[in-house]
């Protein structure tokens, strides 16, 4: 039995449509356009993680390849600040900043960082609304001494 347009995908997602896209690697099922089995679901959405990660890498004046997210880069950059303190914050963005979400979005750029680094952690934001974001973390840091194994100190973090 062949597919024809309009009939239900081929995996029993439930989806209908009129075409099939090609199959993806290591399938010889191809699915509907559109098709939410969960392999299509992943496909998308690692599409728009690399997305993300190739702006970020640009937008901060990246060059060559696009380092992967859990690669540590850093980038020189040159900003202009503006003041806000106490009221003139807006609540919200306290709220923010104390959330769990951002404490824990913080802390996997914290981990990048290498020992001796005078690089500042930061997250970079695409909400959906448009826009791109970057946090960056300048509060003074903590010198941390490694110990190495026989209990002598290894450099500072």
């Amino acid at each position: 039995m062949s597919w024809r347009p309009y009939d239900p995908c081929p995996c029993d997602c439930g989806v209908i449509g009129w075409k099939l896209q090609r199959a993806l690697s290591g399938e010889t099922l191809a699915h509907v356009v559109g098709c939410n089995c969960i392999r299509h679901r992943n496909k998308r959405n690692r599409k728009t993680g690399k997305r993300g990660e190739y702006n970020r890498h640009k937008r901060l004046g990246g060059q060559g390849p696009t380092p992967n997210d859990e690669q540590p880069n850093t980038y020189p950059l040159w900003v202009t600040t503006q003041d806000k303190k106490g009221n003139q914050v807006p609540v919200s963005f306290t709220s923010f900043v104390t959330s769990a979400w951002y404490e824990h979005a913080m802390g996997q750029a914290k981990k990048k960082l290498a020992i001796g680094s005078e690089a500042h952690a930061a997250l970079y934001l695409e909400p959906q609304g448009g826009g791109a974001w970057l946090l960056v973390d300048i509060a003074p840091k903590k010198k941390l001494k490694a110990i190495g194994p026989l209990g002598h100190e290894v450099g500072n973090r």
